[in-house]
């Protein structure tokens, strides 16, 4: 139980350790998000769905509205050798990194699937694990067995902080929802982005042919 951990981060630990033991991950989830950079502000209504699978298969598949007009979906699917990445009618095969399910699991646990989609592009073997500097954990308000917690964020390389919260589910250790605030004051940016894991289910049957490419 949570009381019986040390520190709150001990949480996003067990959060940690579910999600890499776990043989399937199936993620249904729902983002909002604005961002500003001086006058200019965007709006993303963003959803999908991720799934991981032992072997280092994974299938993201994503919608996307940018304010309440550009409208797109995408996919990234790995059968753990090769990636085909589709978008706009457009597909493009790549070999697939040995840490494919690893930056989703890295993504889903610090930033979000909202930030999986934008970073995926630059996703290196050699930045996983070392893209984020998390710092100064809180305990939050507890209400009818939904724990949470928050911590601040920073992106290595990036001058930007963020301030993250997140629910929970202490029984399974299973993420529920996300509000991230980030600002980076020198480039006159801010970003603020609310996720809600609609379905967050570890080991559960997900059938080998939606890891299929053809």
């Amino acid at each position: 139980m949570f009381s019986q951990e040390k520190t709150v981060d001990d949480a996003l630990k067990r959060i940690e350790s579910a999600l890499a033991g776990a043989k399937t991950v199936r993620v249904k989830f729902k983002s909002e998000g604005s961002g500003k950079r001086g006058d200019n502000e965007t709006k993303i209504v963003f959803s999908g769905l991720l799934l991981l699978k032992e072997e280092n298969r994974s299938r993201f598949e994503t919608k996307s509205e940018v304010n309440s007009d550009e409208k797109a979906t995408a996919s990234i699917v790995s059968d753990g050798f090769k990636v085909r990445l589709e978008s706009s009618g457009k597909s493009t095969d790549r070999k697939a990194l040995k840490t494919q399910n690893l930056f989703y699991r890295n993504e889903l646990l610090r930033l979000g699937m909202l930030g999986a989609a934008m970073l995926y592009p630059l996703a290196k073997p050699s930045k996983i694990g070392e893209t984020y500097l998390l710092s100064n954990f809180g305990d939050g308000e507890e209400e009818k067995g939904i724990k949470t917690m928050t911590y601040d964020l920073m992106l290595a390389g990036n001058k930007g902080a963020g301030k993250v919260k997140l629910w929970y589910d202490p029984n399974g250790y299973k993420l529920l929802r996300r509000t991230l605030q980030f600002e980076n004051a020198e480039d006159n940016v801010k970003v603020e982005v609310s996720e809600t894991y609609e379905e967050y289910a570890l080991d559960i049957e997900i059938p080998d042919d939606r890891f299929h490419i053809s």
